[in-house]
């Protein structure tokens, strides 16, 4: 076999399939072939090869190769060689690849399919990182081009340069366009040659004087020798001192030196020809627009400072013009004017909404509505007479009502009547308690009405004999019916109660007796009316077991209607009291349909009912859950209110509210402990008074129609301990409490205390 081997250095191009001396044609191109270790073996094969052949006919050809593969020099090995360097060989050379494309053998890093950073070497080897990173065909100043900016396409030598863009686009070293090559912009390129068609003309050329050109671009055709801006008049210019910058027409001209500053041909600067200079230039002349106004001058009233001292129109008594405040007839803040130097009268402002005067016509606001802060009456939302306020010289609109006052009225609207604005209940005991009894009497269970001008009271004597007394007595403390005995103890218990309706007393026992008295000032005494017997009584049969226990009846309107209570330890009831609201004419909002409330003897509940005039009773809702020691109901307007006791008194004492329908509401305690008479509460029909036994005071408190108690509890002024629970009642302008006392240490005597706003 015979081998051939090549290494060579690219030469020039052999278009004639001819190379010279120690050269091959490879490709169409002339590579210079050195021998080397590899030829030398490939020489010695091919002798090999030839004697092999000779001596035994078989060896031609083997040691022969037809197509020698070309390989190149790869000393950085990166596996692409160096194009220069090649060989011709069979087989595999070390430090040889087939591949002939690097163009730096040297560097590793630069070869085909590299990347490419712009630093002015071509580490691809496509030929194109010559430092020119913006690829605009010429290299970057930096690698040895032209290219003043290579980061910009659009500069490089001979590209157009924009003008005015402060930018040298082509690379010339000026921004614009330097048309006669003096080294300046034309100013149409935004420099600043005023004249790019001649090189002659530039800023800081020498200027001809008296050419009609301005050589130097600075605006003067001539010698500016002081820079002042001024040509010299030598050189055809105004500048009359081309040797002093601070001498130039329009510069200031100082008084007094000697030198005309600006020109004119004065020391000083006297615009307006009156022999003054002015302040501005060092002169006296504090108006140099205006001849008349000089030192020289006279003042004269015009509000000019006609001979510049002290001010305008300084020698009269004011500024001509002039305005200054000022006080008015009305006291108000008025403006007077100088007219002819001297203060006109002072005028008074325009009318404004402040509740005054302002224009002095005797009248406040008087152009508005009304006047501001004032205040007019008003119909408040609860119809009381309020207050409506001006504000801002309109009527407001809302009617504010009056603070409250103890008149029975809820003067502020807020529903409460007689309450303060701290929620303290305004009324009390309104005056000296009223003694019922005369002579030494020792008296119990006082009970009480009102006859529509007097207190009619019945109550028990036992220094009597146990009789039954009676009297009418007013607030006065005059007596319309004396205390007299109407029976002794032919019923008893001595358990009697009264009404008075139609004239008449009605007197009753718990024995089912009823005794009428004419109220006609003879006190004739009528016949007795026995419970059940007919005529003007109703059959209180008990529906119930254990409710009904007669002991006291009220009549209304001349239909007599029983109420019945049962003290405790009595029979049936035996628990505590039972109570009936008897309304009367059109307070009753079912007719004749009477509510109430009693303690139910099996459970000892509280109890609410209705009974009609056919003696029908309609149990309402039941208060549960409780043990009631006493009950007492009274009816307002449009709700019923039952108070109740517990725990014999010591447990609280709660309200009921309810609607005429027993709708109950939500209960509310009226006082931590006390007890409740059957007629302990009475309704003036827009609220309800509460007098009860708390151990050894009586107290009386307001609650409103839902039970609120009004303001705190307030105690009977009395000398003895209680022994009875009090009774209250409505007279039409207040309540009354009866009770008993013992004034004297002795005996218990009737009293009646008067609650509510005082006499």
């Amino acid at each position: 076999m015979r081998f051939l081997s090549l290494s060579g250095l690219l030469l020039a191009a052999c278009p004639t399939g001819e190379c010279p001396e120690g050269t091959a044609e490879r490709e169409g191109e002339c590579v210079r072939v050195e021998a080397d270790a590899g030829a030398e073996a490939d020489a010695g094969a091919e002798g090999e090869g030839e004697g092999e052949g000779e001596g035994e006919g078989e060896g031609e050809g083997e040691g022969e190769c037809p197509e020698p593969q070309v390989l190149y020099a790869d000393a950085d090995e990166d596996g692409h060689g160096d194009p220069s360097i090649a060989i011709e060989s069979c087989d595999p050379v070390d430090g040889y690849v087939d591949t002939g494309d690097d163009c730096d053998d040297d560097r590793a890093d630069v070869l085909p399919g590299a990347d490419d950073p712009p630093d002015c070497t071509d580490q691809d080897c496509d030929g194109t990182d010559t430092g020119d990173d913006d690829h605009d065909g010429v290299a970057a100043a930096a690698c040895g081009g032209g290219d003043c900016d290579d980061m910009n396409a659009d500069v490089f030598p001979g590209a157009a340069d924009s003008l005015g863009n402060s930018r040298d686009d082509n690379c010339d070293g000026v921004d614009g366009v330097d048309g006669d090559g003096d080294g300046v912009a034309s100013i149409a390129s935004a420099g600043n040659d005023c004249d790019d068609g001649d090189a002659s003309v530039r800023p800081g050329a020498a200027d001809t004087v008296g050419d009609g050109v301005d050589q130097s671009c600075d605006g003067i055709d001539g010698t500016d020798g002081d820079g002042d801006g001024h040509a010299s008049l030598a050189s055809g210019g105004d500048d009359c001192d081309d040797g002093r910058a601070a001498t130039y027409p329009g510069a200031a001209d100082t008084v007094g030196n000697a030198i005309d500053d600006d020109c004119d041909g004065l020391d000083g600067v006297d615009a307006d020809q009156d022999g003054h200079a002015s302040v501005a230039s060092g002169g006296d002349d504090c108006d140099d627009g205006v001849s008349q106004i000089n030192p020289s001058a006279a003042e004269i009233c015009n509000g000019l400072d006609d001979d510049c001292a002290g001010g305008p129109d300084q020698t009269f008594a004011c500024v001509l013009g002039a305005t200054d405040v000022c006080q008015t007839a009305c006291s108000t803040t008025g403006l007077s004017t100088c007219v002819d130097c001297s203060w006109s009268a002072c005028v008074p402002p325009a009318e404004v909404c402040n509740g005054a005067d302002d224009d002095c016509d005797g009248s406040a606001d008087e152009i508005f509505a009304c006047v501001d802060g004032s205040s007019r009456s008003c119909v408040s939302s609860c119809a009381t007479t309020g207050t409506e306020a001006c504000v801002d010289c309109s009527w407001s609109g809302l009617c504010v009502p009056p603070a409250e006052t103890c008149n029975y009225t809820d003067d502020d609207c807020d529903g409460l009547i007689d309450v303060d604005d701290q929620g303290d209940d305004m009324q009390g005991f309104a005056g000296v308690p009223v003694r019922v009894t005369t002579n030494n009497m020792d008296s119990l269970n006082p009970r009480i009405s009102w006859t529509g001008a007097a207190y009619a009271l019945t109550w028990w004597d036992t220094s009597s004999g146990s009789a039954t007394w009676i009297a009418v007595v007013r607030s006065s403390g005059a007596f319309d019916v004396a205390p007299m005995t109407i029976a002794g103890n032919a019923f008893g218990d001595g358990q009697a109660d009264i009404a008075a309706a139609a004239g008449s007393l009605f007197v009753s026992w718990s024995s089912g007796q009823v005794m009428e008295r004419q109220l006609d000032g003879t006190f004739v005494q009528s016949d007795w009316l026995p419970l059940g017997g007919g005529g003007r009584t109703v059959d209180m049969t008990p529906t119930t077991t254990g409710v009904l226990g007669f002991s006291g009846w009220l009549d209304v309107d001349d239909e007599v209607t029983y109420r019945w209570h049962s003290e405790p330890g009595e029979d049936p009831v035996g628990v505590g009291d039972v109570g009936l609201y008897l309304p009367d004419g059109d307070a009753n909002p079912g007719g004749d349909v009477v509510a109430g409330a009693f303690i139910d003897a099996g459970t000892a509940e509280i109890v609410v009912e209705l009974l009609n005039p056919s003696a029908v009773i309609t149990r309402g809702q039941v208060r549960t859950g409780e043990v009631g020691t006493s009950v007492a109901i009274a009816h307002g307007q449009d709700s019923i209110l039952v108070v109740y006791s517990t725990d014999g008194g010591a447990g609280p004492m709660n309200a009921l509210p309810m609607d005429t329908e027993l709708a109950l509401a939500d209960f509310r305690e009226v006082d931590g402990s006390g007890r409740i008479a059957a007629d302990g509460v009475a309704s003036s029909g827009l609220d309800y008074l509460v007098a009860y036994r708390q151990d050894a005071e009586i107290l009386a408190v307001r609650l409103a129609p839902d039970g609120t108690v009004l303001g705190s509890p307030v105690a009977l002024p009395r000398t003895s301990e209680p022994v009875v629970t009090p009774r209250v009642v409505w007279n039409g302008d207040g309540y009354g409490i009866a009770y008993t006392d013992i004034p004297d240490g002795t005996d218990q005597e009737v009293f009646v205390a008067p609650y509510g706003c005082g006499p």
